[in-house]
């Protein structure tokens, strides 16, 4: 990175490396899950490295609201009516959400205390299908009630609701002028203070959901900013570094959302757009990242369910990386994709 370069000039090129960062973020997740469903004194390198601070998933969540932001912005450009923008939201997020659902609660009486009858007709199970319109409720009668978690269903289903609510965000801020150049910069030292009162909300109530709820939309907002800002944002090498040790810092100080909110968007930025891209015949994987985020939580607690109620959690990654890629090419290939070109047609 010899010279500076605006992120509207980077923006250019086809980025092969955020399809495959798309992939790597999923597996980091299911890393960050397993070492908290699991009961050992095994810790995530990430977790270690960072005096408990940050993990794995939590840098992995970070990665996918900031691109999702970035992405839903310049997208917006082409299809901003109210119907063709949640119509292509919708397509994303609900068919394979369903279809998981669905699945979850159909074989959930295979691992259940419960017998067939009393499964299916508990109160528990028909709400359970709240996941689909994004009303979560993570218990299924009986399922994993031995696991060392305990009964949690699906974890992962918590970032969803935020996430389409940012798409809300996105499309009212769009449509009222707040996405043009000169009125998104006034809004930057608002992103600043209601980051802060989050991690200050953090360390006062010890209540993480704050900060994180509050970090990730302003995340997925900063994508937005990128994005829109995109002829004035330069990179240059020095400004990468010189956000790292601000990184560093904050992770001392204990402060790593602040951090995260600084160096992830700059850093991110540059690696999806950088003349060094991955070979497509790896890039594709990253199709299948968010058909591994759904079903990768509940195929690890089923693992943990068929050892015992507790496992290793580097068998609990292996395992589950292999079947969770497996369900993620069969659903997208035998579901999504023919969802897609079926709206397309339409």
């Amino acid at each position: 990175m010899k010279n500076k370069f605006t992120l509207s000039q980077m923006m250019n090129i086809r980025s092969e490396n955020l399809h495959f960062l798309r992939f790597v973020a999923s597996i980091f997740v299911i890393v960050g899950h397993a070492f908290v469903l699991c009961d050992s004194n095994y810790y995530e390198v990430v977790y270690w490295l960072t005096g408990k601070e940050i993990t794995l998933g939590r840098l992995a969540v970070a990665f996918f609201f900031f691109a999702s932001g970035l992405f839903i912005a310049k997208s917006i450009e082409k299809k901003n009516s109210f119907k063709e923008y949640f119509k292509a939201r919708c397509i994303r997020i609900f068919p394979l959400l369903w279809i998981v659902i669905i699945i979850t609660v159909v074989f959930g009486v295979f691992v259940s205390e419960k017998e067939v009858i009393e499964y299916y007709t508990n109160l528990d199970t028909g709400l359970y299908l709240l996941n689909c319109i994004l009303i979560l409720k993570h218990e299924l009668p009986g399922v994993f009630q031995n696991n060392y978690y305990g009964p949690v269903v699906n974890g992962s289903l918590w970032t969803l609701p935020l996430e389409f609510l940012c798409y809300i965000v996105c499309f009212v801020c769009y449509h009222t002028g707040m996405m043009k150049p000169r009125v998104i910069r006034k809004t930057l030292p608002l992103c600043v203070i209601s980051a802060v009162l989050g991690v200050l909300a953090n360390k006062i109530l010890h209540v993480s959901l704050i900060e994180d709820f509050l970090c990730l939309c302003i995340i997925f907002y900063i994508g937005m900013v990128y994005y829109v800002l995109r002829n004035e944002i330069e990179f240059s090498l020095k400004t990468l570094i010189a956000l790292f040790f601000f990184f560093v810092i904050t992770i001392i100080f204990n402060i790593s959302w602040l951090g995260i909110l600084m160096f992830f968007p700059y850093a991110l930025s540059w690696l999806f757009f950088t003349e060094r891209q991955i070979d497509k015949k790896y890039s594709f994987l990253g199709d299948y990242s968010y058909a591994m985020y759904l079903c990768a939580f509940p195929i690890q607690q089923l693992f943990i369910h068929l050892f015992g109620g507790n496992m290793n959690p580097y068998i609990n990654i292996v395992l589950t990386i292999f079947v969770a890629l497996l369900c993620a090419i069969v659903l997208i290939e035998g579901v999504e994709k023919r969802i897609i070109n079926k709206s397309k047609r339409s």
